[in-house]
């Protein structure tokens, strides 16, 4: 009884867990995110992410990274969270990071415009 009992919530842990890692918004999406964020920030930015982004399932976030590590060579990232929009901007090497890239936020002046994007994406999800 005990071991059915567990074996449910274990299954049950599991199910959940998989739903919630999976990304709520598409690829598309995102990209149409990282425009209206890269506006808004420094001008050396707007042409390094225009990759593909990838979806870490344990952080729930977006990643675009750009360049690569080397002794003087940082690798650009911006990772943006699915569930406020608030976002990491900034460089990364082995020397050290870009100030305040070890934190998420959102610039004041875009907060509103995302803020509607990501109704219109909540929307655009539901059936």
């Amino acid at each position: 009884m005990i071991t059915k009992l567990l074996s449910s919530i274990a299954t049950s842990t599991i199910l959940i867990g998989i739903a919630i890692a999976e990304p709520t918004f598409s690829k598309e999406q995102i990209m149409q995110l990282r425009d209206v964020i890269l506006k808004s920030e420094n001008e050396r930015y707007r042409n390094v992410f225009d990759v593909e982004p990838a979806y870490d399932e344990k952080k729930q976030s977006w990643l675009f990274s750009a360049g690569s590590y080397g002794i003087d060579q940082p690798a650009y990232h911006l990772e943006i969270r699915e569930k406020d929009g608030y976002y990491r901007l900034g460089w990364v090497s082995p020397r050290g990071s870009s100030a305040g890239y070890d934190r998420f936020r959102m610039s004041p002046n875009i907060k509103k415009q995302v803020e509607t994007l990501l109704e219109e994406f909540k929307k655009k999800k539901k059936p």
